[in-house]
């Protein structure tokens, strides 16, 4: 089982931004720019979270590197997970400021997952997850406060929109409703899980070879939709096999990988649609089985750091100047599984 609850399928992988206007109590306008960056986040994050420290290695290959583990239904893991979102919004015109915001919001928690549905490629659609823990916090070095969802059943749906209800049937409270939407994301038919075509190296590595990915798949692939431009030219990465060491008794390979992206264009759904330039870099790991056969991936980690720019309407019929950044990042360790 790849393990991602839910992003386990990642962040909303239908790329949505939508420009909301609004009036402050004195009258001015404050813009609100809402986003996430679904296929991004979710291409990185289907293969990767939380790197393994390096060990010696027993040996240093060379190995066939298959990072694609797919899914199947009745998969049942014990996960470790943590998401943490930090965003810092400004719109201004002229010299006046309309919007000026920051965010932080992290969430981690220990779950028990039943994958119920996959597609055909592995990715989940839908499961049940018992909560074991949860917890929450809203600023950087603030301690955890426990939310009141331990021993709660959710049935998840991630296709094609994600949808959380208590396997009970009672209401989830709206307050832990923005934390269990940091974790449960939507499954974008436009991602294959893991593609190694994409990711992989394409051939035998030792332990310290490099590669980088195949940036002409992956642009055509996130461009699809029309709803993202980038460029093979504009994207640089490299891939290392970084150690090959026992983790929780699997024999893994551990890959660690970069991704930079610049000239990014991202449009919006809205009327008019709004277009938003700017850069990413994304830092990703993952450990696998040796075993191609093995279903399972020990733990993944991705980091993604991103800005942008762009003009933004205002409610009386100009314009104001949007800059944006936001860094999220996920981790996830698998504790104990089986089907």
């Amino acid at each position: 089982m790849d393990g991602y609850v839910g992003y386990l399928g990642p962040k909303r992988q239908n790329v949505e931004e939508e420009i909301e206007s609004t009036h402050d109590p004195r009258g001015e306008a404050a813009l609100r720019f809402t986003w996430s960056l679904p296929v991004l986040f979710s291409a990185m994050a289907l293969l990767v979270m939380a790197r393994p420290a390096i060990a010696d290695s027993p040996t240093n290959g060379p190995f066939t590197v298959k990072l694609n583990r797919p899914s199947h239904v009745g998969d049942t893991d014990t996960l470790r997970i943590r998401v943490s979102q930090e965003r810092v919004t400004r719109v201004t015109q002229a010299e006046k400021t309309l919007q000026d915001e920051q965010s932080f919001r992290e969430v981690s928690g220990t779950f028990r997952a039943r994958v119920l549905q996959v597609s055909s490629d592995g990715k989940v659609l839908h499961e049940r997850v018992q909560i074991l823990s949860l917890a929450g916090r809203t600023a950087p070095g603030a301690k955890g406060t426990p939310l009141p969802l331990t021993g709660v059943a959710l049935d998840v749906t991630l296709a094609p929109k994600v949808a959380i209800v208590r396997a009970d049937g009672k209401s989830l409270d709206a307050s832990v409703l923005p934390y269990l939407e940091l974790i449960f994301t939507p499954a974008d038919s436009r991602i294959k899980k893991a593609d190694d075509a994409i990711f992989g190296p394409g051939r035998p590595v030792r332990v310290g070879d490099t590669w980088p990915i195949n940036t002409e798949k992956m642009a055509a692939q996130l461009s699809q939709k029309g709803d993202m431009q980038l460029l093979p030219k504009d994207m640089a990465s490299q891939f290392l096999l970084s150690d090959h060491k026992m983790i929780g008794g699997i024999d893994c390979l551990v890959v660690h990988g970069t991704l930079d992206v610049n000239n990014l264009v991202l449009k919006t759904g809205s009327s008019p649609q709004q277009s938003f330039s700017g850069q990413m870099h994304v830092t990703f790991d993952t450990a696998v089985p040796v075993d191609a056969a093995k279903d399972v991936v020990a733990s993944e980690g991705v980091t993604m750091e991103m800005t942008l720019s762009g003009k933004v309407p205002t409610p009386q019929g100009g314009e104001a100047d949007l800059t944006m950044s936001e860094k999220d990042a996920k981790e996830q360790t698998r504790l104990s599984g089986g089907t």
